[in-house]
């Protein structure tokens, strides 16, 4: 039965995994933001940094205008 477990967790995502080191009072924070929001920290820090590259695309989409190009010219 525990090798069943083991086979259903390593197969549980395929997404790569990215490890990260964080001060403990950063770690704390997250870990009470994500039990507020009833989501694993996983889940909590993949939505900010998907939201945190929507915001990036936009300036950058934004910045590039065609209206800032005629207007350098």
């Amino acid at each position: 039965m525990e090798r069943y477990f083991e086979t259903l967790l390593s197969v549980a995502t395929k997404k790569p995994k990215v490890s990260i080191y964080l001060p403990p009072d950063l770690k704390e924070e997250l870990d009470v933001w994500a039990e507020e929001e009833n989501r694993s920290v996983s889940n909590l820090v993949e939505t900010m940094i998907r939201d945190a590259i929507t915001v990036r695309r936009k300036k950058s989409k934004s910045s590039h205008s065609p209206k800032q190009d005629e207007d350098s010219a």
